[in-house]
């Protein structure tokens, strides 16, 4: 009988987790969690522990025997990034972070980014960009013989996401409030469903690394914020009678009023596809689509708590 393969994921029971983990078990792969404690998955091990405090990673890491490979789902800081290293990465030859196309220096124009392009993060990412490209560095850089394989992925999209975005859009139609939109709606954007990422994670677990390497992974389509609001719009089925406002005043932040920043997010995920023969499975209707009959109309009521007051003065003043 073949023995399975074990993966540890850190941070398994988060968004990008709780698709990830059920995928890898699907797959036959022995799993191990390591989070704090409060949900373990199904069909896994868990290993108890606050990644962000030292003691707690080496105790963990006494409790474990040797993976096949190391998958960090939940690194927003190059100090987490360097302690689960420092306790983990001699009992794996892999390890897979996911990252972000929020590393990429420059985002002044709608040219997809390649893997070799500046990194550092741009401003409008404030710390989480330049914490993102900093984890980058140290472990791109990493010799021995774990290998790292990174993967940048763009706008994370899908069941369970707990950003408010496309619940940001479903939950003003339903309740038949305005939504408000930047005057610069033909900005660019790309995303990614959490499957679809979580399927770039078993295609590098399936592959043979000899050095460390780098991947872009997003869908193909680039689409505008202007089309992606009317997409949402188009998904929701339950929406009532919806007005899509765009804000031509000046002196508001648009983040106030509207889930993304006015600036473009496009990656160019070629060299996944050639290297990897990574492919997509959702196209953006269908990933939406599928998104939507998750979401319940009591759970989508709860986000308009989160309305601002930019935003309900806004609809005021444009309508």
């Amino acid at each position: 009988m073949t023995e399975k393969k074990k993966v540890l994921v850190i941070g398994g029971s988060g968004f990008i987790g709780r698709s990830l983990v059920p995928m890898l078990v699907s797959k036959g792969y022995e799993v191990t969690v390591l989070n704090r404690g409060n949900k373990k998955p199904e069909n896994t091990i868990q290993l108890i522990a606050d990644r962000n405090v030292p003691m707690d990673m080496e105790k963990a890491s006494l409790l474990a025997d040797g993976f096949d490979a190391v998958i960090d789902t939940s690194a927003y800081t190059l100090t987490q990034a360097e302690i689960a290293w420092q306790h983990f990465s001699t009992k794996t030859s892999k390890w897979i972070h996911v990252s972000s196309g929020a590393v990429y220096k420059n985002y002044q124009t709608d040219v997809p980014h390649k893997e070799t392009d500046e990194t550092g993060g741009a401003e409008i990412w404030g710390s989480y960009g330049s914490d993102k490209s900093a984890i980058d560095d140290f472990l791109s850089t990493r010799t021995g013989s774990t290998h790292t394989i990174i993967l940048r992925p763009p706008y994370i999209y899908g069941p369970n996401n707990d950003v408010d975005r496309e619940t940001f859009i479903w939950s003003r139609a339903e309740a038949g409030l305005s939504i408000i939109i930047p005057a610069k709606d033909n900005t660019q954007m790309q995303f990614l469903h959490v499957e679809d990422l979580a399927d770039s994670v078993c295609e590098c677990l399936g592959h043979t690394f000899d050095s460390n390497v780098i991947y872009n992974v997003a869908a193909d389509e680039i689409i505008s914020i202007r089309d992606w609001v009317a997409l949402m719009l188009d998904v929701c089925t339950r929406k009532r009678d919806t007005k899509v406002l765009r804000n031509t005043l000046q002196g508001y932040t648009i983040r106030d009023y509207f889930p993304f920043r006015d600036s473009p997010v496009c990656l160019d995920a070629s060299l996944i596809k050639q290297k990897l023969n990574w492919r997509q499975k959702y196209t953006l209707r269908d990933g939406f689509i599928q998104t939507y009959a998750t979401r319940s109309a009591e759970e989508l009521e709860k986000y308009l708590k989160k309305r601002s007051v930019v935003e309900s003065e806004l609809a005021a003043k444009l309508t």
